[in-house]
């Protein structure tokens, strides 16, 4: 019934057999359009590749240490907009930590909201954010970026810690942040 889609290393620039130094994705993930697929390494940058489409991972073609150029297979992806099922999961998910007295206390059970801090980011203080790429809503997998940082001599992604649905965003693009701020 899904429409299944190989997603590929897009155009990475002038690099060539770049070196994945990481796969935060698993099979069964729900992903999100611009969710991280892979991390790579060059001898000049490191890069996420985001996802071009939201839907479920299907199978992982690619392992950490590998190294990839653009138009190699990274993974394929149920489509979500394609499948009902995927989609209407998705939208309904939330809906039970919502509403924990609608009966269903087994899956509210399951759901604690946590706030998410910045976490010890050495010796910055006051960075600036340049993106806040999650929204409210948003299904996100453990290692996700939540934010990132430009200092004066860095720009850094901040994982989350914990997968889970976006409630709140605390921060916004061009806040100064430090260590323990809320995001």
């Amino acid at each position: 019934m899904s429409q299944l889609k190989e997603i590929k290393v897009p155009d990475i620039g002038d690099f060539d057999a770049v070196e994945i130094i990481e796969v935060p994705i698993s099979v069964g993930d729900v992903i999100n359009k611009e969710d991280t697929l892979i991390t790579l390494e060059s001898d000049k940058a490191t890069m996420d590749i985001p996802s071009p489409e939201a839907g479920t991972v299907k199978e992982i073609k690619v392992s950490v240490g590998d190294n990839v150029s653009e138009g190699v297979a990274i993974l394929t992806l149920a489509l979500s907009e394609e499948t009902g099922s995927t989609a209407e999961e998705v939208k309904e998910e939330p809906s039970p930590a919502q509403k924990p007295s609608s009966g269903n206390h087994s899956n509210a059970g399951n759901h604690a909201d946590k706030e998410i801090k910045v976490p010890d980011i050495g010796d910055f203080e006051s960075v600036e954010i340049i993106e806040v790429p999650v929204s409210v809503g948003d299904v996100i997998s453990k290692e996700d970026t939540l934010i990132t940082l430009e200092s004066d001599k860095a720009t850094m992604d901040i994982p989350s810690p914990e997968a889970g649905i976006v409630k709140e965003i605390k921060v916004s693009v061009g806040d100064n942040v430090s260590e323990g701020v809320a995001i």
